[in-house]
């Protein structure tokens, strides 16, 4: 049995499309736990509030969850062809809690999903960059839905089986 954490960078519909993950992973026996990045309301990360202020209590917490993680799925939109703000801000935080800061994603598997109009071929290609730079093994299939595109189950389940086998 793995430990999946899957990453929620949107308050809509990949908010959705992460439950319909967990409970895919949920049957699969697999320990699962969804990160809804945008109810931490983490700080924007600037080097002067981390000075004046800190690493963020919820940061920490988040960097002992990923630790703890045998992989991830990450769920977010595209937006204006790349990252979301929160999903980046929230890499941003992780990397500072420990001097290693590929500490908590390297060697790890990640899935890739996003609900989002225009396909997120952009954003997939920006994610995976950035996330084999921290360490992480980024699986080459993904789920890509769209409004006229819906998920479907068996890929679904397909993918599932490769990020807790890999």
């Amino acid at each position: 049995m793995k430990n999946i954490t899957i990453i929620a960078a949107d308050e809509g519909q990949n908010l959705k499309l992460s439950q319909q993950i967990k409970n895919q992973l949920d049957q699969l026996t697999h320990t699962t736990t969804l990160v809804d990045l945008i109810s931490l309301q983490l700080p924007l990360y600037t080097l002067s509030l981390e000075k004046e202020q800190g690493i963020p209590k919820q940061a920490k917490e988040l960097y002992d969850q990923f630790t703890n993680s045998n992989g991830f799925f990450i769920v977010t939109p595209e937006y204006n062809g790349g990252i979301p703000p929160v999903l980046s801000n929230t890499i941003a935080w992780i990397s500072r809690v420990n001097e290693n800061w590929r500490a908590s994603f390297n060697e790890k598997p990640a899935a890739l999903a996003s609900y989002s109009y225009t396909g997120a071929a952009n954003l997939f290609i920006a994610l995976r960059i950035q996330l084999a730079y921290m360490g992480l093994t980024v699986l080459g299939r993904t789920l890509s839905i769209t409004p006229t595109h819906p998920l479907k189950n068996p890929s679904l389940l397909a993918i599932c089986k490769q990020l807790t086998t890999v």
